[in-house]
């Protein structure tokens, strides 16, 4: 008796949890990433100062965290990211806007919750007082550069 209890209780249990997480992934949210990075970019893309930057409307459709960083040598970067630990699609996404004139996207990272753009914040981390400083760490984060098809 005892062993069918066990039985049932443990066949019981791995059809909650199988049935939890095809719930919890078809709950998935939001953009798939290439869609997402592409709408980031195309908001980034009108960003020409330091001050755009920091008043940049961010799109209820993005869903993300965002930052703006100057730098003591000048440079600036705005940085659109969403968190890893979230249930949309585009999750452990950046996108990224510099004084460069750059416009780029990465992914294959991990973005760890809302402080982790402040990585980026030169007044907070000594590491950080570049554009070449913040590529630095995004790449050290296993981020990788995409490069997105444009659409027609």
């Amino acid at each position: 008796m005892h062993r069918r209890t066990l039985i049932l209780s443990t066949a019981a249990i791995l059809a909650l949890s199988f049935a939890g997480s095809v719930y919890w992934s078809s709950r998935a949210a939001g953009l798939e990433t290439n869609e997402w990075m592409r709408l980031a970019l195309q908001e980034l893309d009108s960003v020409a100062t330091f001050e755009q930057a920091t008043n940049l409307y961010r799109s209820k459709k993005l869903t993300c965290y965002f930052g703006a960083f100057r730098y003591a040598n000048g440079e600036w970067i705005a940085i659109a990211a969403v968190d890893g630990h979230s249930n949309y699609r585009a999750k452990d996404s950046i996108v990224v806007r510099d004084s460069r004139g750059r416009n780029q996207a990465f992914s294959g990272g991990h973005v760890c919750g809302h402080m982790w753009i402040h990585q980026f914040d030169p007044r907070s981390n000594n590491r950080c007082q570049s554009l070449d400083d913040v590529y630095a760490l995004i790449t050290d984060g296993s981020f990788l550069k995409c490069t997105l098809s444009k659409r027609n």
